[in-house]
């Protein structure tokens, strides 16, 4: 039976997609060809990496984008992940994606209030086979012994505080108006705020789960950018001691994840990038010539 697989396309395909022939089409660097900054960008090759996927990054400046993205549906959005026939930009859309086709052993989304350890205890109870029972403790063993997934379904102040935090870093990076830096560092202080609330003690990912969530996938590209271009464009300022000053747990979880495998794997950009396109948004340079 054919199902709908397409997110923006809306085309109908008979089988689930196999994992090969992935273009991400992404944000580029001065240059016009190295990897841009693009935090959304960065999100997705973190879960490329956890699912160990194969993927053509294709850096792409505003002038040799093809005419097929710049066209409707898609109107030039990037990242865009090209995928055989079909397109799906929107990068939590394709973390979406790429969670449902690919290795769902390795889940980078619990829906919100379901606990699958639940479900999974209540199955085997309503099964009288006892040979499935034995598979089925057996298989939730080792998924446990390797870490599998997430323990603990996402609670919606950790959904609220993640969504709404890189709007106010985003503007408060963009600023160059010293009559309002005051207001907008002390948006960007409450967002942070709320952010030190949510996050956990007990594991080293940000939603306490054993292994890398889409949280950490959304959240880490966008904590860096802040670093780095906060302290490359706001005079005096470092990210820990001023931004980050009430927010120890935070620091933590920076430090730990600033580090981490996936991270540093779809980190193909450097400061200066970072800075450039930073200044790209402000007005003070222009983008990408090639």
């Amino acid at each position: 039976m054919a199902t709908q697989r397409g997110l923006n396309q809306g085309e109908l395909t008979a089988c689930a997609p196999t994992p090969d022939d992935m273009i991400l089409y992404c944000k580029a660097a001065e240059d016009g060809r190295s990897m841009g900054d693009c935090p959304f960008t960065h999100s997705v090759r973190m879960a490329l990496h956890t699912k160990q996927l194969s993927c053509e990054p294709r850096p792409t400046s505003p002038i040799n984008k093809p005419q097929w993205l710049s066209a409707p549906p898609f109107n030039g959005a990037i990242p865009a992940l090209k995928h055989g026939g079909d397109c799906y930009t929107d990068s939590n859309k394709i973390l979406h994606y790429l969670d449902f086709f690919f290795d769902p052993q390795d889940e980078l989304f619990k829906p919100e209030g379901e606990d699958k350890s639940e479900n999974k205890s209540e199955n085997k109870s309503e099964n009288k086979s006892e040979n499935k029972s034995e598979n089925k403790s057996e298989n939730k063993s080792e998924n446990k012994s390797e870490n599998k997934g997430s323990s603990a379904p996402l609670s919606p102040s950790i959904i609220s505080a993640t969504s709404s935090f890189f709007p106010s870093a985003a503007a408060y990076l963009v600023n160059t108006d010293q009559s309002s830096e005051a207001g907008v560092l002390t948006n960007l202080q409450a967002e942070l705020t709320k952010l030190e609330a949510v996050v956990t003690t007990s594991s080293n990912y940000f939603a306490n789960t054993p292994k890398l969530s889409h949280i950490d996938c959304e959240l880490a590209p966008k904590l860096h950018i802040l670093k780095v271009a906060s302290e490359g464009l706001k005079v005096g300022v470092t990210f820990e001691e001023d931004l980050l000053k009430d927010c120890p747990n935070l620091v933590a979880y920076c430090k730990f994840i600033f580090e981490d495998e996936a991270f540093l794997s779809g980190k193909d950009y450097d400061d200066a990038t970072v800075i450039w396109g930073w200044k790209c948004a402000r007005g003070e340079v222009g983008i990408a010539a090639a």
